[in-house]
């Protein structure tokens, strides 16, 4: 029976391949787990790159909502302040200009334009209105713009114009001429011809008194030649002979 200290050549050659094929069944095992950690770390890095895109889209849409509404509020104030502009320069024509420039109880203060532009016009007649009512239950008629001569002529009132304010009537050249000549000569345009039947009689009376356009005349030193050429066109001038004939008569 022998007895041998060392190992054959075969057994080292059977145990070396058993050792190359262990070492080939585990090559590329540290590969799979190096590639599942690189694809973990990939799949955080693009969640947490998601989650970043995803605060960074919510804060620029917080914002944007942030701007909007503040140019939102600029703008709104900046409405609201030209609105309260707009409506203070309206308030200020409102308050220098009169509501209806036609009404003789606007013409307290008339200057040169307005007076051209009311002369140009010419009395304006109210007659599609309902006439206010004094304390009798009497009022203002659109007959009145018409007078009836002892001839049973009709001759119209053209300087007649109606204060619908003031619920009273006026002569148009006095009137509008007032702060021109002597309040004393300013009779008919400074009592208040209240709209009765006595106010008619008021009329008849001034109108004898007036005999001429001369005294029309008197007062109007700034402006002569304009009180003439109403005088004129109204057809003053006629009516005053016709009642120089008529009184003659008498």
């Amino acid at each position: 029976m022998s007895t041998r200290k060392y190992e054959s050549d075969h057994s080292k050659l059977k145990r070396k391949r058993k050792v190359d094929n262990l070492i080939k069944s585990q090559k590329g095992a540290l590969d799979k787990f190096l590639e599942n950690n690189v694809k973990i770390k990939s799949k955080k890095v693009g969640e947490c790159s998601l989650e970043e895109q995803v605060t960074n889209l919510v804060e620029v849409e917080i914002d944007n909502d942030i701007n909007q509404k503040e140019e939102g509020e600029e703008i709104s104030e900046k409405a609201d302040v030209d609105s309260q502009e707009n409506q203070e320069l309206i308030n200020e024509l409102n308050n220098h200009t009169p509501n209806n420039i036609y009404d003789p109880s606007q013409w307290n203060i008339v200057d040169t334009k307005l007076s051209d532009l009311l002369v140009e016009k010419g009395p304006i007649r109210i007659t599609d209105t309902c006439f206010s009512k004094d304390k009798f239950l009497r009022h203002f008629s659109t007959t009145y713009y018409f007078q009836k001569l002892a001839n049973e002529e009709r001759h119209e009132r053209r300087w007649l114009v109606y204060s619908k304010d003031l619920n009273k009537v006026f002569c148009f050249c006095r009137k509008l001429f007032n702060t021109t000549f002597n309040a004393k000569n300013n009779k008919l345009a400074n009592e208040d011809c209240v709209i009765i039947k006595q106010s008619i009689k008021t009329f008849k009376t001034k109108l004898i008194e007036i005999e001429n356009i001369e005294k029309i005349e008197e007062g109007f030193t700034s402006a002569m030649i304009l009180a003439k050429e109403i005088a004129l066109e109204m057809n003053i001038e006629p009516i005053f002979r016709k009642k120089r004939v008529i009184y003659r008569k008498k």
